[in-house]
């Protein structure tokens, strides 16, 4: 016959510190992973495109509100006069070194030398909406990136604060 355990304090201790121990550890790594997972994930499960009724290439003083609520990352450009061959004084946006039609926002205006605008009317704000990777770097503007398929997609607020909640305060949001 054995004789049962001395139940001392170091004893007592030792079990109280290896069931803590356990305890935590399986909770962060419970709690923490689908959390983790999700924002990271996060643009990548936005409809695949822009906002429905809605033009990627917007004039106005603020970004525009989007169809059903959303709430869309817009950048502001600033729409100038540019002398254009064979077109004369046209207004346009700069994007990526190109300058295209305010317009006809996926045209580009060959040959554009700004001209200067005149009156109290220029610069406009106008806004591009923004496309943004899965990690919520911004991977560029219309007129020159539209790609929109899964994970690079246009972004909502709250999906950019998830993944990154600084980025936000760098882009105008409708809604």
């Amino acid at each position: 016959m054995t004789q049962a355990k001395q139940d001392n304090a170091d004893e007592r201790r030792r079990r109280l510190l290896k069931g803590a121990l356990a305890t935590s550890s399986v909770m962060t790594l419970g709690y923490g992973g689908p959390l983790a997972a999700a924002s990271l994930s996060c643009i990548a499960k936005i409809d695949g495109g822009y906002p429905t009724g809605t033009n990627q290439f917007f004039i106005g003083a603020a970004p525009p509100a989007t169809p059903g609520g959303g709430n869309w990352a817009w950048k502001m450009v600033e729409v100038n006069r540019y002398q254009s061959n064979g077109n004369g004084v046209i207004d346009g946006f700069e994007v990526d070194g190109n300058v295209y039609r305010a317009d006809n926002p996926e045209v580009l205006i060959s040959a554009a030398i700004p001209k200067p605008n005149g009156s109290g009317d220029y610069p406009k704000k106008a806004w591009l909406l923004v496309y943004f990777d899965p990690d919520g770097i911004e991977a560029g503007t219309y007129p020159t990136y539209t790609v929109q398929g899964e994970g690079f997609t246009p972004a909502v607020s709250s999906c950019l604060t998830s993944i990154n909640p600084g980025i936000v305060a760098n882009y105008g949001f409708g809604g």
